[in-house]
Formats: C-alpha cells, sequence, structure tokens
C-alpha cells in the first residue's frame, strides 16, 4: 500500500498495467525529437504519436486515445489552449499536461481552464517530464514551481485615467492614458 501512496500528496493510486500512452505536441520537430528519446527510454511510458500543430493533436489524439498528452501552447493553425479543450472535451481519460516556454498568469489559467491538469516549463528538469507523464493519469497535477508563485503573486492591473482638460469651452477632447502600476 506504501507503494501506491503518491509522495507527498496521500492519493492512493492503482497500479498500472502496461505503459503509460503519451502523445507529443510541439510545432519544434527538435523538441519533439528530445521528449521521444527521453520518453522512449523510460520502462513504463510508449509514445505514441506526434504533432506539430494543435489541430493535428486533436486529430492524432482522437485516433490514438492516448492517456497523457504534453502539448505546447504556442503552435500554428490551432493553439495548444483550445486543442487541449477539444481534446478533454471529447476524450475525458486524456490528461493534458502542458510544456511550455510561458509562464504568464494569463496562458496558464486560460491552459488550466480548457482542462489541463498540469502546466511545466521547457526549461525544467528531465525528472520532472517523466514523473509529470507518470503521474498525470493517477490523479496528479505536475505544476512547475515557478508556475504556482506566478498564479499566486497578485495581478498587475492598469488603470485608465483621464487628462485634466480645458473641457469643450477650449476646444481641447479629454485624452486617455494609461498609468501602469507595478505591485511587487
Amino acid at each position: 500500500m506504501a507503494d501506491q501512496r503518491k509522495a507527498g500528496v496521500g492519493i492512493l493510486m492503482a497500479p498500472r498495467r502496461g505503459p503509460t500512452r503519451v502523445l507529443l505536441a510541439d510545432d519544434h520537430a527538435l523538441v519533439r525529437a528530445g521528449l521521444a528519446a527521453l520518453l522512449g527510454g523510460v520502462e513504463h511510458i510508449e509514445v505514441v504519436g506526434e504533432a506539430s500543430d494543435g489541430r493535428q493533436a486533436v486529430e492524432l489524439a482522437t485516433g490514438l486515445r492516448p492517456e497523457v498528452v504534453l502539448m505546447d501552447v504556442s503552435m500554428p493553425v490551432l493553439d495548444g489552449i483550445e486543442a487541449t479543450r477539444r481534446i478533454v472535451r471529447s476524450l475525458p481519460g486524456t490528461h493534458v499536461v502542458m510544456l511550455t516556454s510561458y509562464a504568464d498568469r494569463r496562458r496558464v489559467t486560460e491552459a488550466m481552464a480548457a482542462g489541463a491538469v498540469g502546466y511545466l516549463l521547457k526549461d525544467c528538469n528531465t525528472q520532472d517530464i517523466i514523473a509529470a507523464v507518470a503521474s498525470a493519469p493517477r490523479g496528479g497535477a505536475p505544476i512547475d514551481l515557478r508556475v504556482a508563485h506566478a498564479l499566486r503573486s497578485p495581478p498587475m492591473r492598469s488603470a485608465w485615467t483621464q487628462c485634466d482638460g480645458a473641457g469643450p469651452q477650449t476646444g481641447h477632447r479629454r485624452r486617455p492614458r494609461i498609468v501602469w502600476r507595478h505591485r511587487g
């Protein structure tokens, strides 16, 4: 039973039968090749397909039915967030983990709202990627610590203010200007 407990979370997980089937979705061939080489060398993981854009990721996921999709955010044809939304809607047994270079609050929250179960940055440790693929189908939520910190910090806000003009009697119009306030 202790072998089934995920470290630090306390979730009991059923033992797996067979390898975790993974689809890679990234518009850079070099990234896909590197991930395929990394994951292909892991005993309990099988890379079943590679997609170079979001539309292809949706099509391949529908046909291959992977348990995990490693998905980039920024891809041509259909971005990774919309591809995630479509995959999760049509394949509830497939778990999408975003693997991207973007850590801004907007993209992270959009990806999670679309149904992604995890969010890693491309410069993370290779063991983090392997652990994410292994834990996602078992209820894990792999989130890069930098992403978690970005989500915890208060969002930066912008405020629109109007210039104090002399008003209509002088013919000057009020013009909006942006005032950026950094909250740190």
